[in-house]
């Protein structure tokens, strides 16, 4: 019974998660539209490469450290490429599980790497309130180690992947 009701609190987590992004992504992208023409297209070009660096992180978590376990464990272990198929759509199921982490890590990397006059903007400021900041050096250095522990769940994931794989093959 508690474990359905911990499924119950993590689904209702999860969505309450997607209507709060929902609203920050419409504030933010409506805080982009400036008076100067040059500096929205330039705050414009920011949100889009964070948008992209957040798709780019969430997609090589959920997909790219599956199939590259996959792959490695294949090389290591001289699995068939049926075998390293199916062990890759396990991984690529386990990789599900810290998803929400892999979308919060690719924020972080945007952020990380955005240029401080976005994260001055009004637009920036939104995502400074997501990080919880208003100093920019503060919040790099939270983005930092946001984007560490993702690395590293990523690192645990392939590496249990990789470890799964060759302990089939005994």
């Amino acid at each position: 019974m508690d474990s359905i009701l911990g499924l119950i609190r993590l689904i209702r987590l999860l969505y309450q998660f997607g209507q709060g992004s929902q609203k920050f992504v419409a504030a933010a992208s409506g805080a982009i539209n400036q008076a100067d023409p040059s500096h929205a297209a330039a705050l414009r070009r920011s949100y889009r490469q964070i948008l992209r660096v957040t798709l780019g992180t969430f997609l090589f978590g959920c997909l790219g450290v599956p199939i590259l376990a996959g792959c490695v464990a294949a090389w290591a272990h001289g699995t068939t490429v049926t075998d390293a198929a199916l062990r890759a759509l396990f991984g690529t199921m386990l990789s599900l599980l810290p998803a929400l982490l892999y979308l919060f890590t690719g924020l972080a990397l945007g952020c990380l790497l955005a240029p401080r006059s976005f994260l001055t903007s009004p637009a920036g400021a939104k995502w400074m309130e997501l990080i919880g900041t208003r100093n920019i050096s503060g919040a790099r250095v939270i983005c930092g180690a946001v984007v560490g522990c993702g690395a590293a769940a990523m690192g645990v994931i392939g590496t249990i992947i990789i470890v799964f794989m060759a302990r089939m093959d005994t």
